[in-house]
């Protein structure tokens, strides 16, 4: 276990040098691991199904989202909405876009999980083809929205998260700093916070 911050040199030096032995990801975390495959000779990594408390009752979630906007004042705005619209309908541009050197597995579409480029094998993961997990995964993820202060909540638990392991102390501690920093922030913001 570590408590390195995502992305940074030490963090990819870990997942190369075999410090790091799993990593809780999102599908599009594929693309990290072909950026940074392991150094050791018979280093390759694995896709697996999040483990779940109770194992009749399977749970995932979401880490990210993908959307494609066009900003007022765009000079070119009814080119731009054309493009958005064939890349986010266009059979050919959902083959594009899970292309694994573009590190877009899995899409988060429907109609594009069912697209054959997605069963491609990924040299990250020893040639193997991930839908299967993550289309597993996709029939009992809960979907969720996010606050408007999201990237708050999630630096503000990555550093109680890591400061509470350092110590000693239990992640619940974490949780509840993180919830007491959220609402401040949120009230803040001039949000009324109900419990």
């Amino acid at each position: 276990m570590t408590t390195s911050q995502l992305w940074n040199p030490a963090w990819h030096s870990a997942l190369q040098d075999g410090t790091l032995a799993a990593w809780l990801g999102p599908a599009w975390g594929v693309g990290t691991l072909a950026s940074y495959p392991p150094i050791t000779p018979d280093g390759t990594w694995r896709v697996a199904p999040l483990p779940s408390v109770e194992a009749d009752r399977p749970s995932s979630g979401f880490w990210g989202d993908s959307s494609t906007a066009v900003v007022t004042g765009s000079r070119h705005a009814a080119t731009a909405v054309k493009f958005a619209a064939w890349l986010n309908t266009d059979p050919d541009a959902a083959d594009l876009l899970v292309d694994p050197e573009h590190a877009a597995p899995f899409p988060a579409s429907l109609a594009g999980q069912a697209r054959p480029a997605v069963s491609r094998p990924q040299e990250a993961v020893g040639g193997r083809p991930i839908d299967g997990v993550f289309r597993e995964a996709t029939a009992h993820t809960r979907v969720t929205t996010w606050g408007p202060t999201m990237d708050q909540v999630r630096d503000d638990f990555i550093d109680a998260a890591a400061a509470a392991l350092s110590d000693g102390r239990p992640l619940r501690d974490a949780l509840h700093s993180t919830q007491r920093d959220t609402v401040a922030a949120l009230e803040q913001k001039g949000l009324s916070v109900t419990a």
